[in-house]
């Protein structure tokens, strides 16, 4: 999409001129990324470059349709990954594009989820009552200077 290559299925091609009447500021690329199992950085941040992070570039030739880029939808096990490398890789690349994202999720359990109730949402911020962090240590180090390094000046 960010290329101008056509989109599949089919052989349309999304262009930014096709929303003729929206300003710069009307439209954003949103991007989900799951890659938890990621083991090299490098890599990880190479393929959002590629799928969508591109878009925010428009010094580089193969973005035709530049975007501000949002990375709406990702998530971890906050007590157990938050220093893995999917999390500090993703925490390193949204803090050096100044990109927005929201997290998956702040619940820290549900009522009924895959037909489990009373189900432990091990990748909540908060803990499964919903009365505090589910990883202080998490938030302090992790989650923290996320917000610092990628909110507006």
């Amino acid at each position: 999409m960010v290329q101008g290559t056509a989109l599949t299925p089919g052989s349309g091609k999304f262009s930014r001129d096709d929303f003729a009447g929206y300003g710069e500021d009307k439209l954003v690329l949103e991007l989900h990324n799951y890659a938890n199992s990621a083991s090299n950085c490098d890599s990880l941040k190479n393929d959002l470059y590629n799928k969508g992070y591109q878009a925010q570039h428009p010094e580089d030739d193969g973005a035709v349709n530049v975007f501000p880029v949002l990375l709406t939808e990702f998530g971890f096990d906050v007590a157990r990954d938050w220093q893995s490398v999917y999390s500090t890789c993703l925490a390193d690349l949204l803090s050096t594009e100044k990109s927005g994202w929201f997290i998956w999720v702040l619940a820290g359990s549900y009522y009924i989820r895959s037909g489990t109730k009373d189900f432990e949402e091990t990748w909540g911020l908060l803990n499964h009552e919903w009365s505090d962090w589910r990883s202080s240590e998490y938030v302090e180090q992790g989650l923290k200077p996320l917000i610092g390094n990628t909110a507006a000046p």
